[in-house]
């Protein structure tokens, strides 16, 4: 009878193991606040919460920038490889209104990009080559969980869908620790660069970006968990 309880916790315990093994590394669960910053003046502020559960991780952002509103965002990934599962929000952007709705559907993202003059219909397929998706809404995007939804996914190049057109394009995910470092960032930063005009400086371990770069806006990491 020892024997087979000892068996039974044995194989409990293993169970265990490998389901948290199955939990991919990604930034810990909490809230984030980024202050935007414009020329050296503050722009704006995002707050992104990232919360754990059952087979999923759930990014949600709300940012108030000028002439961008983003509010209600919900980011859904799958907790073993952070497959992207859905991106459900609204922007609005100098007045033009647009709502979002996207979601995996037999290995394909499909949905609409939605405002007062068009509807774009998404329809990506997600290439084994390039098994990576980012979601391009104006501010934060799904930028944030990027670094670990790469190394999850062993990707070096993702697919990226904007939604003021929803077509998707190919961009390669370059990385470097040359810096240079903004004040306030840690030198053992990876610094990633795509794109052009968009950088992230993240933690290598715990994959929580501590600034993030477009263009003439900067977004720099002031409270996190």
């Amino acid at each position: 009878m020892r024997t087979v309880f000892a068996a039974a916790f044995l194989l409990f315990a293993s169970s265990t193991v490998t389901q948290a093994q199955q939990v991919a590394v990604h930034p810990p669960d909490g809230s984030y606040i980024y202050n935007w910053t414009q020329g050296g003046a503050v722009a704006g502020q995002s707050t992104v919460v990232f919360k754990s559960s059952a087979g999923h991780v759930t990014m949600r952002t709300d940012t108030n920038l000028p002439g961008v509103q983003l509010a209600g965002a919900t980011i859904l990934y799958g907790s073993g490889r952070l497959e992207f599962q859905s991106y459900n929000g609204f922007a609005t952007t100098n007045g033009q209104n647009t709502s979002i709705d996207l979601k995996l559907v037999n290995g394909s993202v499909v949905g609409t990009t939605t405002n007062q003059s068009v509807v774009n219909n998404v329809n990506v397929s997600q290439l084994a080559s390039v098994p990576a998706i980012a979601v391009d809404d104006g501010t934060m995007g799904t930028f944030l969980m990027l670094p670990a939804q790469i190394n999850a996914r062993g990707a070096n190049s993702f697919q990226l869908i904007p939604i003021v057109s929803g077509i998707s394009g190919y961009v390669q995910f370059s990385t470097s620790s040359a810096g240079p470092y903004p004040f306030g960032v840690p030198t053992s930063d990876v610094i990633a660069s795509f794109g052009g005009s968009t950088t992230l400086w993240y933690n290598p371990t715990t994959f929580v970006v501590d600034q993030f770069a477009r263009g003439p806006l900067t977004a720099t990491l002031v409270s996190h968990p």
